[in-house]
């Protein structure tokens, strides 16, 4: 069902795409974009013995801080594209008709860095294949009141793989979008990502996108397992020179 969908938004990417053809661009080029995610959460964490904590929840009920960030440098076929998030979670919950509570805690940094080759370009549409590696920080926490808590940190590299494609529309508009996928089980068991937004061009150097992403991560490892679904709305701004 999750490589399914995968495939799906990576369909849409490839739609993009009229012809293999490549139009040169001349000198370096460079976008940096930040941008608010306001996503719905759905977890499992489990440490050790203890039993699971179960999340389903807006992020915004259970966020402390964050910060997220992308950016790209290319050359003509070639690009590199990067990406820093930071995210730090907490939440109060009772289990068993108020039995017992668990304070969880998930802090985290999300690091990557991709390989992008031009398939296609032209004054309208581009399509890329990109290839990378993901490394993430996680440090989780429980803690119950009437059972021994437990506290694990992980930090692990995945590979990634993915294809995203970009079409302007008009004189100003322009959507994108993209479909990764990653782990494979030399980190983590698996974890995908499908994104896709709509913006407009204020000018040559600054834009602006509502959209929609979906992070997926399947973790099993020295007694942490987490089992997480990020999936909501972003507003995103690019400055492009």
């Amino acid at each position: 069902m999750k490589i399914g969908l995968w495939l799906k938004a990576a369909s849409i990417c490839i739609a993009l795409l009229p012809n293999l053809s490549y139009a040169e661009s001349d000198g370096w080029q460079y976008r940096l974009t930040p941008y608010v995610w306001i996503p719905s959460l759905y977890a499992d964490l489990d440490i050790g013995l203890n039993p699971p904590v179960e999340s389903d929840t807006s992020l915004l009920e259970v966020l402390d801080f964050a910060f997220l960030l992308t950016g790209e440098a290319r050359k003509g076929q070639w690009g590199i594209i990067g990406e820093y998030n930071y995210l730090a979670l907490s939440q109060d919950s009772t289990y068993y008709d108020g039995t017992f509570s668990v304070d969880s805690e998930l802090d985290g940094v999300m690091l990557g860095v991709a390989l992008a080759y031009r398939l296609f370009e032209d004054d309208r549409a581009s399509v890329d294949w990109f290839g990378g590696l993901r490394y993430w920080s996680l440090e989780a926490s429980i803690d119950f009141k009437r059972l021994p808590g437990a506290s694990k940190s992980k930090h692990w590299t995945d590979p990634i793989l993915g294809i995203r494609g970009s079409r302007e529309i008009g004189e100003n508009y322009f959507v994108n979008a993209l479909a990764e996928i990653g782990g494979f089980g030399v980190g983590s068991d698996l974890q995908w990502e499908i994104v896709a937004r709509a913006g407009y061009h204020f000018s040559d150097t600054v834009s602006a996108a509502l959209g929609y992403r979906h992070l997926d991560l399947d973790f099993d490892d020295d007694g942490l397992v987490i089992d997480a679904e990020m999936t909501g709305p972003f507003f995103a701004i690019d400055l492009n020179w």
